[in-house]
């Protein structure tokens, strides 16, 4: 995401030095044809992988209108390229802006491997938890290996000062002993209590995390209230 930002960043400041390119030569109507080289060579640039379209391009512009300003400019070519000179730098200013709020999670989330999670401390059912979720354009939480399960404690720790259960995005409602994530991450890391999951009485079939004084995870009945944690990508 940063990489793509930043080519975009690179884009706004070429089409900047282009169009710087094309007032200075508006003054200079013998060098039309010049103009029309200029963008056939941008063109076959931009077959070039991103890395050397923008390197070539930003050598090639910068040359050709280093030439084609002439010794004697009026104060009427400085007020446009100054002009030019502060649209570049507000452009870029966006483009460093936009990269921060990528780059982050939204107030009131914790960011931690690409993802954002938020504990929710009003009691619902497993399937209505999900639903809050939901409208917040996120799932009940996924758990990809021990130190992320780790975070996802720390953030229900610095909320409650407590390890209180909590439910996360594992079932296995489909199909018994077939858990899923409700994001669609792979089930692979599990961090099941002794004994579990044990599906007592036939109807557990939700993850509870922090169960019991290990705080591992539980099948419960779906239909119990717990707080729950959210995630969505960044």
């Amino acid at each position: 995401m940063k990489r793509e930002v930043a080519i975009n960043k690179r884009s706004l400041s070429s089409s900047a030095l282009l169009l710087q390119w094309g007032v200075l030569l508006a003054y200079h109507p013998e060098r039309g044809r010049g103009v029309f080289l200029t963008l056939i060579i941008f063109r076959l640039l931009s077959l070039l992988r991103p890395s050397q379209t923008y390197q070539l391009a930003f050598l090639f512009i910068r040359l050709s209108a280093s030439l084609a300003i002439n010794i004697t400019c009026t104060m009427t070519m400085f007020s446009v390229s100054a002009l030019i000179l502060a649209t570049m730098i507000l452009t870029s200013t966006v483009a460093e802006n936009q990269l921060v709020k990528r780059a982050s999670c939204s107030h009131g989330w914790a960011q931690y491997n690409g993802r954002c999670f938020r504990y929710i401390s009003t009691p619902l059912s497993w399937v209505m938890a999900e639903k809050n979720c939901h409208l917040m354009g996120a799932n009940l939480a996924s758990v990809r290996d021990f130190a992320e399960y780790q975070m996802i404690q720390k953030v229900i720790q610095a909320a409650t000062s407590k390890n209180p259960e909590t439910w996360i995005g594992g079932s296995d409602a489909q199909q018994e002993t077939h858990w899923l994530w409700s994001d669609g991450t792979p089930f692979v890391y599990t961090n099941w209590c002794c004994g579990e999951p044990n599906n007592s009485g036939g109807k557990q079939h939700c993850v509870v995390m922090n169960y019991s004084a290990k705080s591992c995870w539980d099948d419960l009945y779906c239909n119990f209230v717990r707080p729950f944690v959210c995630v969505k990508k960044m």
